[in-house]
């Protein structure tokens, strides 16, 4: 906790063992002891170097009402030319407390993917699906692209798809949707989506596709970014009426959705290009009234979220009740 007036230097952060199991780029805040609605001014410095050179600066100068959000890169993988971090925060003598930098722990999503039992289907695996098949889980792969077109994105880096993909089990792809899942209704145990639910246009109406191919009893178990705590801390959350109103339209993204994102002069070419991107930004409080009014209106029988302090992920879990 830095007083009023005092700064302190990390050097070398990518060496300190606590430090390397933070997420990349986002979840890490700054605090203030302050009252929450008392402003504080803090300055963030991380310097990049490489063999000696520096080779980048990134400074962040806030004076925000607290918590405030701190887009720190850090290294993604580990290579043997690693870069060198150090990193330092100032806090200014104007604040009314102290200040200090937090990353909370990861959230572990192997807790909810030991909730994946029976038959189910990931949509949007990628190259990488994470439910993975066990003598008690039988799983299909939903994604939009199928292995050719995979395989075409990754032209450009061909080690990187032979070293991601050669666990890859192609033969339980099926090219689909999210609002179009190939099985029959009330045939799945669970639905799982990692970073699916965000890029959905209408989630209202793909929460009930979703339920209507899960047996009583199934589960919707779903990884969302956070809004506050991501790369898209910018970006203004999406509202109920918002979402209710996309209700009676259509379950893809057209060019407005694009533009929206992307701005008119990009949009028809990211439409050409099929560029991924998030149509809904939630925090955990909206994504929970967004769920009650699926519960309330849309079939949904219950709902459990998750979500530990400033960490990049929302987990949460959905379903039908079982049988009586």
């Amino acid at each position: 906790d830095l007083p009023p007036g005092t700064s302190i230097s990390l050097l070398g952060l990518q060496d300190l063992k606590p430090l390397q199991s933070f997420p990349n780029s986002t979840g890490w805040v700054l605090f203030s002891s302050s009252p929450r609605e008392e402003p504080f001014h803090a300055r963030v410095v991380l310097r990049e170097s490489h063999s000696g050179v520096e080779v980048d600066v990134r400074e962040f100068t806030l004076s925000s009402a607290n918590p405030a959000i701190v887009p720190i890169p850090w290294p993604a993988v580990s290579t043997h030319r690693q870069p060198l971090f150090d990193l330092s925060v100032e806090a200014d003598a104007r604040n009314a407390g102290g200040v200090f930098l937090s990353v909370t722990p990861l959230q572990d999503r192997q807790d909810l993917i030991r909730l994946c039992k029976g038959v189910g289907v990931e949509i949007g695996p990628g190259v990488n699906p994470q439910v993975l098949t066990a003598p008690d889980v039988d799983v299909t792969y939903c994604d939009e692209m199928d292995r050719a077109e995979w395989e075409q994105a990754y032209a450009y880096k061909k080690h990187t798809w032979e070293a991601r993909t050669s666990a890859t089990p192609w033969h339980l792809y099926r090219k689909a949707s999210g609002d179009a899942l190939p099985v029959e209704d009330g045939s799945l145990d669970f639905i799982f989506a990692s970073h699916v639910f965000e890029h959905l246009v209408n989630p209202l109406r793909h929460i009930e596709h979703w339920l209507a191919k899960l047996k009583p009893g199934g589960l919707i178990v779903a990884i969302v970014p956070h809004a506050e705590c991501s790369v898209d801390y910018a970006r203004p959350l999406s509202t109920l009426p918002e979402i209710i109103a996309e209700y009676d339209g259509p379950m893809r993204p057209g060019r407005e959705h694009y533009a929206k994102f992307f701005g008119e002069k990009d949009a028809d070419r990211r439409l050409r290009e099929r560029r991924s991107f998030h149509a809904h930004f939630y925090t955990a409080e909206t994504l929970g009234v967004v769920l009650s009014h699926a519960a309330a209106y849309h079939g949904l029988d219950w709902y459990q979220i998750e979500h530990r302090g400033n960490y990049q992920e929302i987990f949460f879990v959905a379903g039908k009740a079982p049988a009586s």
